[in-house]
């Protein structure tokens, strides 16, 4: 909708509705009277509270569950879960208003403090505790790796947003049509590739200064993009889809599920099944579960979290209401 196209009319009401961007939500342009614009970034800063606290309390959980002899599915449970709040902070900074080049940094930072404070959550265990094995992957030197594996999560639903127009939306808030300047540039190019240089050479360091990893091996980088780029294909959109963008969230989660079984079984019947040992059969059984629940809590919870305080995924021309309806044309 252009600037002298009339505002939309509320036809229960017959009051004109002024659209708001969240774009100049965010920039403080905000029209008056715009009660709920506020309120928009409450549940995102719920959210990261939440991820946080989970952290902290993560590595000592994860260490009694050894106790109780679940330690292999609780160490599922903790990875995927921890791709996950990759996923989500990647999905921020692709989906949410601003430029890219202003989100990546606080997205990056958000990231970080994450891990950092599981990894000091991790230090204040006891040192029998603590002594497991991988201590030198769970280091400080990992966080270097964060940059190139944050733009490997992006790739797919930054495609997806390029091909649709897809963005983050509040309910009543309507996604504007895309703006001259932000569209390609030629410095835009340089200075994303620029970045992807740069995210690749700390990636590199990052995994040369683990002393897990004695020799590195240089491709290491190219393969964390590659499975990021593709759990972020097969896992992340479909459950951002089913949480955000179907207008039923019943018919989004049935949908997920079925998706999942059709994704995950075969996998696990070929491993377990594939394992000679039974007591290793129960292990990756375990394993599976473990990462299937990790998945689903904390990204497709966080998601829907979301949908219930009043996101969800539209279009330019589109106005965002997830906790009703779905998505609604605008009238022009």
């Amino acid at each position: 909708m252009s600037d002298s196209d009339p505002a939309p009319v509320d036809r229960r009401t017959s009051i004109p509705q002024e659209p708001r961007d969240l774009d100049a939500v965010a920039s403080g342009a905000a029209p008056p009277g715009s009660e709920r614009v506020g309120s928009c970034f409450v549940p995102i800063l719920l959210l990261y509270s939440l991820h946080t606290l989970v952290n902290f309390a993560a590595p000592s959980l994860l260490f009694r569950s050894a106790e109780l002899g679940a330690f292999p599915s609780a160490m599922s449970f903790l990875f995927s879960s921890s791709i996950a709040q990759l996923g989500l902070v990647g999905l921020w900074a692709v989906l949410a208003p601003r430029s890219w080049f202003v989100r990546m940094p606080i997205t990056l930072m958000a990231a970080a403090s994450l891990y950092c404070v599981f990894w000091g959550a991790l230090c204040l265990l006891p040192q029998e505790d603590e002594d497991i094995g991988f201590e030198g992957v769970l280091s400080w030197h990992a966080i270097l790796v964060l940059p190139l594996a944050l733009l490997a999560v992006q790739a797919p639903p930054m495609l997806l947003r390029a091909v649709f127009g897809f963005k983050a939306a509040f309910h009543g808030v309507t996604i504007g049509l895309p703006q001259e300047s932000r569209r390609f540039t030629l410095a835009g190019a340089l200075a994303a590739t620029v970045i992807v240089a740069a995210a690749f050479a700390l990636a590199q360091l990052g995994f040369a200064l683990m002393d897990m990893i004695a020799e590195p091996a240089p491709v290491l980088p190219f393969w964390l993009c590659v499975s990021l780029g593709l759990w972020s294909t097969f896992v992340l959109i479909p459950t951002m889809l089913a949480a955000l963008a179907v207008r039923r969230a019943m018919v989004g989660f049935v949908a997920l599920l079925a998706y999942a079984i059709v994704l995950t079984v075969p996998q696990a019947i070929v491993a377990v099944f594939g394992a000679k040992d039974a007591e290793f059969r129960w292990v990756l059984l375990t394993y599976f579960m473990g990462g299937a629940a990790g998945t689903g809590l904390a990204l497709y919870g966080s998601l829907l979290g979301c949908r219930v305080f009043g996101y969800s995924l539209t279009r330019p021309g589109f106005v965002a209401q997830a906790t009703t309806s779905g998505r609604q044309k605008c009238q022009e």
